[in-house]
């Protein structure tokens, strides 16, 4: 069965990408179709095929390319991971409202 995923998913220790169509066996298929995660492939669906990234910047190239479902804000996890590598303390317990002024505050520093 072939499918084209409808939402980013995580399977098996790998990334299935929102849009793309892949082959799957028949019972995770139906699963992801339940799920609303997939829907069949037509045949000839024109999506663009499996690749995998082999890069970084082909990692980071994809990622731009989806869409922004924030309205052009990092979602808190985000946030999180941004702020965890700049070495803020207390950056789990904080808000997004929290994370955003420490974070603007500190590129604003740089």
């Amino acid at each position: 069965m072939r499918v084209i995923m409808l939402k980013p998913t995580r399977y098996k220790n790998r990334w299935f990408s929102r849009g793309i169509g892949y082959p799957v066996d028949d019972a995770t298929g139906k699963r992801w179709i339940r799920k609303r995660i997939a829907f069949i492939a037509p045949p000839d669906d024109g999506a663009p095929e499996e690749t995998e990234p082999s890069t970084m910047e082909d990692i980071e190239e994809i990622e731009a390319e989806k869409p922004d479902e924030n309205n052009g804000e990092p979602s808190v996890k985000e946030l999180k991971v941004i702020a965890k590598s700049e070495g803020i303390k207390g950056y789990s317990k904080m808000s997004k409202t929290e994370l955003m002024e420490i974070l603007n505050g500190n590129n604003d520093a740089n």
